[in-house]
């Protein structure tokens, strides 16, 4: 008989490559964000439990990806390119949980804590502060359709508690469109407080 260890020579040899993490991180960010909108509630229920860490890792290792999501999958006027609900809902949602990661972590450097970080993390820190603010204004537009009540009403309060976190926390991204964003919110939040009153007036899939 053989001996532990021993190779069989009739079996042929597999060679075991590794996948770079870019890679893994893709594949992994696109299953989750389609589990999420996935008509399944319990494929909706896990994608948003994992979405949270996964967006955080994301953006340590692969921001480049995070972008790409969110210049695709974000609605625009025409709609041409990009993605509709809950594409759109989802892709949102991955830019929420960044966007409070990364202000968190910016107020932690701001605090008495900040002696503690090493300085090669606050450094990194720093980096995507100023990539966020520089890619805020691009995707402001996009999210500016969230608020179009057409959409069903989770997609348009997602809105809503993006500008509502952009315009206070980033106010030099947005200064651009404040007022017509101001203007987009106010009205938003008027149809639904007139909807509360009369069920029909609704977005519809609310």
């Amino acid at each position: 008989g053989s001996e532990p260890g021993d190779e069989d020579p009739q079996i042929p040899k597999q060679e075991v490559r590794g996948e770079p993490l870019g890679g893994a991180l893709e594949r992994m960010l696109d299953e989750v964000l389609h589990c999420i909108g996935d008509i399944r509630w319990e494929l909706r229920r896990m994608g948003l439990q994992v979405l949270p860490l996964l967006c955080v890792t994301t953006l340590w290792y692969e921001k480049a990806l995070l972008e790409d999501i969110w210049l695709r999958w974000l609605p625009h006027e025409a709609g041409a390119g990009r993605a509709e609900p809950p594409y759109s809902y989802v892709a949102a949602l991955a830019l929420k949980e960044v966007l409070k990661k990364i202000l968190e972590l910016s107020d932690v450097l701001q605090s008495g804590a900040a002696a503690s970080i090493p300085p090669e993390s606050a450094a990194r820190v720093r980096e995507a502060y100023v990539w966020i603010e520089t890619l805020v204004p691009r995707l402001l537009p996009a999210i500016e359709v969230l608020l179009a009540l057409r959409h069903p009403l989770r997609v348009g309060a997602l809105g809503v508690e993006l500008m509502m976190l952009i315009h206070t926390r980033l106010p030099g991204a947005a200064a651009a469109r404040q007022r017509e964003e101001v203007v987009l919110t106010e009205r938003w939040i008027r149809a639904i407080y007139t909807a509360a009153h009369a069920p029909a007036a609704l977005p519809e899939g609310a």
